[in-house]
């Protein structure tokens, strides 16, 4: 007797699959972008209360777009609702309550679009999920733009070249400090830099703390639209995974290239900067009765 082999008809959940799999959230990093810009003008620039009722408003819509692949739950909808109700009642007349009302209802409302339930302690681990699931859409997002370029980079290997440049910055920042002619250099360099960046910010009217506003709530945002947090936490608490087999042969440790590349790199600027002391200190004047260790004060 012939058997079938057996067909899998299950459906694939859409929410399941990564954002490395091939898909960049272009819309919900848009409509991030687009939230920052409102706020930094409706609110930081603009306030009042038309101010905070135009960025409630033009949230809500901006949410709702950048969670239309989503799946909604309809209080979602009800959610939106009573921002809009926030909306007009902002426009009557200034409330602080309503205000807050309206800033505790955006996490909400992005919840709601995601298939969450907005319970008390969902809406909590949904906002601290919020402040990280930034990294993770951006780490997704550049594994997807490397897999269509056919491009591969090991994190590892970046690594490799960020832990050295790291501890590079830091011990270099450390020998200028501690000499007092190389400190004056720098200091001058970069005071001289940062009056051009300040000139040339205040020409075009994009100040520092304009850049500063936008990543904040831009971040936040994106950390909303595209969360981490998939499921509820009675959900992800009731999942047990399996044990994990122990592999037969032990596994090379993976951070052995970036540690050695970064132990190159401090002894390398050990090096140079005990050269540059011993080639200075005999052109520097010491005062009479001072010992060597004079120049290594401060």
């Amino acid at each position: 007797m012939d058997t079938q082999p057996e067909l899998d008809f299950l459906p694939v959940d859409e929410d399941t699959k990564s954002p490395a799999a091939g898909s960049v959230p272009w819309l919900e990093i848009g409509c991030a972008f687009l939230t920052a810009i409102l706020f930094d003008v409706a609110i930081y620039h603009g306030g009042g209360s038309l101010g905070w009722a135009v960025f409630f408003l033009g949230a809500t819509l901006l949410y709702f777009v950048g969670t239309l692949r989503k799946r909604d739950l309809i209080n979602g909808w009800l959610i939106g609702a009573m921002l809009v109700v926030i909306f007009l009642r902002l426009i009557w007349l200034y409330q602080p309550g309503a205000i807050c009302c309206g800033l505790i209802l955006l996490p909400a409302l992005a919840m709601c679009r995601n298939g969450l339930e907005p319970t008390w302690w969902d809406y909590a681990a949904y906002g601290l999920q919020s402040l990280l699931s930034s990294v993770f859409v951006i780490r997704d997002t550049g594994i997807s733009l490397q897999e269509r370029r056919g491009i591969k980079i090991s994190y590892i290997g970046v690594l490799g070249i960020a832990l050295p440049v790291g501890a590079l910055l830091i011990f270099g920042t450390i020998f200028v400090l501690a000499n007092p002619d190389l400190a004056t250099s720098f200091s001058t360099v970069f005071n001289n830099i940062g009056t051009w960046l300040t000139d040339l910010l205040t020409t075009t009217g994009f100040g520092f703390d304009d850049f500063l506003i936008l990543v904040i709530i831009a971040w936040l945002t994106l950390g909303q639209l595209v969360p981490a947090m998939k499921q509820n936490l009675q959900e992800l608490l009731g999942f047990t995974e399996g044990e994990a087999k122990a592999s037969e042969e032990p596994e090379p440790f993976a951070l052995y290239s970036p540690i050695r590349n970064t132990l190159i790199a401090v002894v390398v600027l050990f090096f140079v900067y005990l050269t540059y002391e011993f080639c200075t200190i005999p052109f520097r004047e010491i005062p009479p009765g001072a010992y060597w260790k004079y120049a290594h004060q401060g």
